[in-house]
């Protein structure tokens, strides 16, 4: 009996190594997914494509690092918050704003920023932001928090707002000036995703040059987009798909990072660099991000699915008072998929999922109204999606609208409570009303 069941064991053991050899596993190479490049000398990594939702690369990204840049976007986002609507404004530079400021700082401009000068706030933002100058940095601190410590209590709630809960600051500028100043890769792209829905942000460090009022010209400082600095590098660093963020370099701590936004074919990318090395021939992070966003540019297409407009459903509408209570939704935008070039495209291996807010919406409601939203999936991969919205206006029937808020209100918490008073008060107002009766009845009888 022992033999036997040895034996049984051998042959199950037998078919569990012959299996795998004539199984298929499946990975990023059998489904014909491009592997993301291999890239060198940068400590970590955080490569997303925005316009469909989807990381491309992620290396180190959750390792606390320190880093400059981070906080020179948090800076610049606050900053542009709170001068939106006052660009056209003169500021005045006290002693106070200037204390204790370290790095790259303005000199050869006429604005030197001394006590005592007015500044036109535009220009501030530019010299702060494009310009990377760490003294308007400062300046814009003081005038937005009331000082340099209320500031940077400001950047870091608004980091732990976004998500960013590895992030610390310390200073404005994110200046090595403490070993708790850290952030991490993930981090910093919730902190640039939330900065590059802000458009004054985006407009002032997407420049490569721009010219201040005092007619003097402030270079963008991210060899990415700046003809001007690159030209010391040859050009090699320039990316025509690249617009706007910010690089750094902190020679003592971190070294180089940076965050750039490419764009291509309706795409949009945000790319995160820290901790880049340098030698003589390079700088690792700058030749990471190009790597990065030409290796997406050449690899990856998109697919228009539905246009904008396409019916894919009804849904219930309430209180129309129509026979046809029901609506049609359809697409807010075109959707496309984002899929490798190297994939033989078939809408047979995509699948769709809807996903409704609710089963029903009660009128008055309008066209554009969102109702839900359609994802498109590639071999279980979210591709694609849109939001789904109303096609049609619809009117409320008053008879209904007013039925139904009494219907509302019988079901609500208020209307329970009040029949449980009246339900409690009723034998006690009964009782009263009783033998009020009962003594006004006995009066009369003597």
């Amino acid at each position: 009996m022992k033999k036997f069941l040895l034996l049984i064991v051998a042959f199950l053991l037998l078919v569990c190594s012959v299996i795998p050899l004539f199984s298929t596993v499946t990975c990023a190479e059998d489904i014909g997914l491009p592997e993301p490049p291999k890239t060198e000398g940068v400590d970590a990594i955080y490569f997303y494509n925005i316009t469909s939702d989807k990381i491309l690369k992620a290396e180190n990204d959750n390792t606390p690092l320190a880093t400059s840049t981070s906080a020179k976007v948090m800076m610049g986002l606050l900053a542009c918050e709170n001068f939106e609507n006052k660009l056209q404004q003169q500021v005045q530079i006290t002693g106070e704003m200037l204390v204790g400021i370290n790095g790259s700082n303005i000199s050869g401009l006429k604005y030197d920023l001394k006590a005592g000068d007015k500044v036109l706030v535009s220009d501030l933002l530019y010299l702060a932001i494009c310009g990377s100058y760490n003294d308007a940095a400062y300046v814009i601190a003081y005038l937005v928090g009331g000082s340099a410590e209320n500031f940077v209590a400001m950047m870091n709630r608004r980091a732990h707002e976004l998500g960013a809960t590895k992030t610390h600051y310390t200073n404005p500028i994110g200046y090595p000036n403490n070993e708790s100043m850290v952030t991490t890769a993930s981090d910093t792209a919730k902190i640039a995703l939330a900065a590059y829905k802000n458009s004054l942000y985006m407009e002032i460090c997407s420049e490569n040059m721009y010219t201040l009022s005092t007619s003097e010209t402030v270079y963008n400082r991210n060899y990415l987009i700046s003809s001007h600095h690159d030209r010391l590098y040859g050009g090699k660093y320039y990316n025509e798909h690249c617009f706007g963020m910010n690089a750094g370099q902190s020679q003592s701590v971190g070294g180089w990072s940076l965050i750039t936004v490419a764009s291509h074919s309706d795409q949009k990318y945000l790319c995160v660099i820290l901790g880049g090395h340098e030698d003589e021939n390079n700088i690792f992070a700058y030749a990471a991000a190009n790597k990065l966003v030409k290796w997406a540019v050449a690899e990856y297409q998109t697919h228009t699915i539905y246009k904008k407009g396409t019916e894919l459903g009804l849904i219930e509408i309430g209180l129309t008072g129509m026979a046809k209570n029901q609506g049609a939704y359809v697409t807010a935008q075109d959707l496309k998929v984002y899929l490798p070039k190297n994939i033989q495209y078939s809408e047979n291996l995509l699948t769709r999922k809807i996903e409704l807010s609710s089963q029903k919406v009660d009128a008055p409601v309008s066209a554009g109204h969102k109702v839900g939203e359609v994802k498109i999936y590639y071999n279980g991969d979210c591709v694609g999606k849109c939001d789904l919205v109303l096609a049609d206006d619809y009117t409320q029937n008053p008879i209904l609208a007013a039925v139904n808020k009494i219907s509302e209100y019988t079901h609500s918490r208020a209307f329970l409570i009040t029949a449980i008073v009246a339900v409690i008060s009723l034998p006690t107002a009964l009782i009263i009303i009783k033998h009020k009766n009962r003594k006004g009845s006995h009066r009369k009888y003597k």
